[in-house]
């Protein structure tokens, strides 16, 4: 399972949190998780990407976020960044099950959290992709 996230404003820091369905929550300073997520580089002044993936996901939902951490522009004027989020499951797996999902959101405050999508993983099923 996989999720990428990137955004369309220069000097802005945009992260992806996610959390695992026991709770623990990866994100830039929890970038490693015990049941084997792992989160990318932190970009802080733009653009992207940072991507968390797990290759062997546990059954349980996964809640996908993202957080307008802040923005370092010399101007408010920027307005608001559009982040687009891409979310894939069962690459590599049996021929015909893989996913991939799209989703866009605008994030204009300081600290802004937004619950994306949850990502279902049930054995023997196919991962459902639902908004939040």
């Amino acid at each position: 399972m996989g999720v990428w996230i990137a955004w369309d404003t220069d000097q802005t820091d945009v992260d992806l949190h996610v959390v695992e369905p026991n709770g623990n929550e990866v994100y830039y300073s929890n970038n490693r998780s015990g049941l084997g997520g792992l989160l990318s580089r932190d970009f802080t002044r733009g653009y992207g990407p940072e991507v968390y993936t797990l290759p062997q996901p546990p059954a349980g939902e996964y809640r996908v976020r993202a957080k307008f951490f802040a923005s370092h522009q010399a101007s408010a004027a920027t307005g608001a960044t559009s982040v687009v989020v891409w979310s894939f499951a069962n690459l590599g797996g049996l021929p015909g099950t893989e996913q991939a999902d799209f989703r866009t959101v605008r994030l204009a405050t300081d600290k802004e959290m937004h619950d994306v999508l949850t990502i279902a993983v049930s054995p023997g099923s196919p991962t459902v992709f639902a908004a939040v």
